[in-house]
């Protein structure tokens, strides 16, 4: 795998662009084991499964797979990479969405978090 950069960050870990056998992927890291924090542990867990059962719903990343580091401490996940983010589009317009738009992406985040209600609640 070949890093081609970094695409964001979070508070369980960050994501970078990754390019695999001609493929562009995005690759979380994220430390799965904390000693201090077993709920950090299960998140990461958690995160992992809802992702990985999650590939049917086309409104949210698919995951190619995932690798856990020979100690455990360690897990990458193997997720589509999105075109762009809103904050990204956002600046590169220089003002906002029109109001039809933001109706779309509206349904389409309302869809995808209902799918992950409806189908992963024992998970969440």
């Amino acid at each position: 795998m070949k890093n081609k950069g970094s695409l964001g960050s979070g508070a369980f870990g960050f994501v970078e662009k990754v390019n695999f056998h001609g493929y562009t992927l995005a690759v979380k890291e994220m430390a799965i084991i904390d000693d201090n924090k077993i709920d950090v542990t299960k998140r990461v867990l958690m995160d992992l499964e809802v992702i990985r059962k999650s590939n049917e719903c086309p409104y949210i990343v698919k995951c190619f797979g995932y690798i856990l580091t020979e100690g455990k401490e360690t897990l990458y996940i193997c997720m589509e990479q999105m075109a762009s983010c809103l904050e990204k589009t956002l600046k590169s317009l220089g003002c906002g969405f029109p109001e039809k738009i933001i109706g779309k992406i509206t349904v389409n985040v309302v869809t995808g978090l209902n799918y992950l209600k409806e189908t992963h609640v024992c998970l969440l």
